[in-house]
């Protein structure tokens, strides 16, 4: 009588092997209410919280070690993803699946920069295509992850994972030097031309 909405549904042979027993892996449903609770927060409350106060929270150290942690995190994920594709339910293969797994992890970290963003009332740095990129990469990497783990053979998907591996960690490295007070003039010009419209 009832139908499965799309195909992957009800198709175990679309998905990999195990994967169920990893964490965020047996359904999207946990995934869609973290985004949720990020969009809520950053859109809607966190704001609201930050009216009342006059000035933002100082979070250098935090600010620092995550940027420091995400930059070098990135490196290892870019290391990790030159390799070819294997296919196989080889240990490589999964190993490859696991680097996926933890790309998909990173997608649920970076909804923290946000998060700081409101926290210090930088409103300013929240824009619409921020808000938009943090929301939607943790969903598609999750369905990325459970059904073709380390295949990334499509050109979008090629192009977009390694943009966003290469754009991260030099936002990251900007950051960074921003807390620490040290103005990286190429970095600077960097960060202002990739986030302006013109």
């Amino acid at each position: 009588m009832f139908q499965p909405i799309s195909p992957f549904q009800n198709d175990s042979t679309l998905k990999y092997n195990g994967m169920e027993n990893w964490p965020l892996m047996d359904s999207p449903v946990t995934t869609f209410a973290i985004v949720l609770a990020y969009l809520i927060f950053v859109v809607w409350l966190g704001p609201k919280l930050m009216a009342r106060r006059r000035t933002g929270f100082s979070m250098r150290p935090l600010m620092l070690m995550y940027n420091g942690a995400m930059v070098v995190f990135s490196g290892w994920l870019w290391y990790e993803f030159c390799a070819a594709v294997d296919r196989s339910r080889r240990p490589k293969a999964l190993r490859m699946a696991r680097v996926c797994w933890f790309f998909f992890i990173s997608k649920l970290f970076e909804l923290f920069d946000t998060a700081c963003f409101v926290l210090r009332k930088k409103f300013d740095q929240v824009s619409f295509l921020h808000v938009f990129h943090h929301s939607i990469m943790p969903l598609s990497w999750w369905f990325g992850v459970k059904y073709v783990p380390g295949k990334l053979e499509p050109l979008i998907h090629i192009c977009g994972f390694y943009v966003n591996i290469q754009i991260h960690p030099l936002f990251s490295v900007h950051y960074a030097c921003r807390i620490i007070r040290l103005l990286v003039t190429f970095l600077f010009f960097f960060s202002f031309h990739s986030t302006s419209f013109y």
